[in-house]
């Protein structure tokens, strides 16, 4: 089965895949490896237009929602 999930912000568009893959970046940019990661959680704020996310519960980090990722 295929999952797809798209939210829908400020008229903007954004795959759920290409946040996880944003936060998986800012990661490796920090010096991690990306098999290293045992766990993404991922919070929408719409009204701030932006998803907060936690990898592994220590890092932390944001991702705009509204500019391309």
């Amino acid at each position: 089965m295929k999952r797809t999930v798209v939210l829908q912000v400020a008229g903007v568009d954004k795959d759920i895949q290409e946040i996880e893959k944003e936060a998986k970046e800012q990661w490796k940019q920090s010096g991690y490896l990306v098999k290293d990661i045992k766990s993404l959680s991922l919070y929408l704020k719409a009204d701030e237009q932006t998803c907060y996310f936690v990898i592994n519960d220590e890092f932390k980090g944001a991702i705009p929602i509204t500019q391309s990722v």
